[in-house]
């Protein structure tokens, strides 16, 4: 049991015991959702488009070719990375110092992470990270740029469209660009709660 499973282990004795608990709720199937910013679901091209036009708008990068995220890597002046397994890390070979098993006491060290998504949505522009397909999530978060695969096939429209995919996952992050936050003068800064560059490699 890893540390993960202990620390749920503890939650669910301790909750196991309270008296009435409230059951979960249950999500009914959505049939008419409206939105202004949600291009038809049938349009495949539209989808994509209004993706990357707000992916790009909320401070993401987006790449489409290994040439492209090479070039972009190098202007970021990264070095050393961590590639999921899942993943061919054939593009980074030679040109950067590669990890394929992930080492929390190396995570200082990266540079960036390269992970998979497991979908993306149009309509607010974020990327979806699961424990299913990102399994060591600290990869995805840690380093200063973080490289999502996304396959264009899983982009859907709505946000009421992608929540039935995500099933049982007990994770589920919804990534709109680089972390933003702002002090009390609403000076804001990117990077304090995440990756500072966050990158959508779309295939």
């Amino acid at each position: 049991m890893n540390a993960r499973e202990r620390i749920f282990a503890k939650i669910r004795a301790a909750t196991d015991v309270l008296p009435d608990k409230t059951a979960l709720p249950e999500l009914a199937t959505v049939t008419s959702v409206r939105s202004r910013f949600a291009p038809d679901s049938t349009d495949r091209e539209a989808v994509v488009a209004r993706f990357e036009e707000i992916w790009k708008g909320v401070g993401g990068v987006l790449v489409r070719n290994e040439t492209e995220l090479l070039a972009k890597l190098k202007e970021l002046r990264a070095s050393k990375g961590y590639v999921d397994p899942s993943l061919s890390a054939e593009a980074f070979e030679g040109a950067f110092s590669i990890d394929r098993s992930f080492s929390r006491q190396d995570v200082d060290t990266y540079d960036f992470g390269v992970t998979r998504a497991s979908g993306a949505i149009a309509e607010i522009g974020a990327i979806v990270l699961t424990d299913g397909d990102t399994p060591n999530r600290l990869s995805a978060l840690a380093p200063w740029i973080h490289v999502a695969v996304l396959n264009q096939e899983t982009i859907r429209a709505r946000l009421s469209d992608a929540i039935p995919e995500f099933g049982s996952d007990p994770s589920v992050i919804l990534v709109a660009g680089p972390s933003k936050t702002a002090d009390i003068e609403g000076i804001l800064i990117e990077g304090v709660h995440g990756p500072g560059v966050q990158i959508c490699w779309l295939v």
